[in-house]
Parts: structure tokens; sequence; C-alpha cells
């Protein structure tokens, strides 16, 4: 019994951390931020910007990289 509670526990808590995803923003500065939600915004006649679930927007200027739920950013470097 006492087994089973374990597992049932031990399986809640695994479950939990799975459904919460986990999405990033790593600055130019070099500062991670991680967000709940992460979505690239296209205005038409504007700059694209990250807008996390809270509100907060990021210009692409300011970010590195990314990662939201269409995968994964990452500024091109140049070099010459």
């Amino acid at each position: 019994m006492r087994n089973r509670i374990l597992l049932l526990i031990f399986s809640f808590i695994f479950s939990v951390n799975v459904l919460q995803a986990q999405f990033y923003v790593g600055l130019e500065d070099g500062t991670e931020i991680k967000h709940e939600n992460l979505f690239l915004i296209q205005p038409a006649f504007s700059k694209k910007y990250l807008e996390s679930g809270d509100g907060i927007k990021y210009s692409l200027d300011d970010v590195k990289y990314y990662h939201n739920h269409n995968g994964y950013y990452l500024k091109r470097v140049k070099k010459w």
C-alpha cells in the first residue's frame, strides 16, 4: 500500500512538470528568461517581436536566441 502511494505521488509530480512547458528567451547581454508561453508576433507594418504570456515584449534586436511552441531560433552572427 505504501509503495502504491509513493508511486502515485511521484507520477503526479512528474506529470505536472511535463505539462508546464518552459520556453525561454536569451538576450544579447547573456540573460536567459523563462516563460510558460512565448509567441512570435509578426505585424504587417512594424518589426517582429516576442511576447510572453505575461505581456512582456522583446524586440528581436535584443534577442540572441529563443525557444517557443514552433521550435528554436538562433541569431546568425556575421563573421567578416
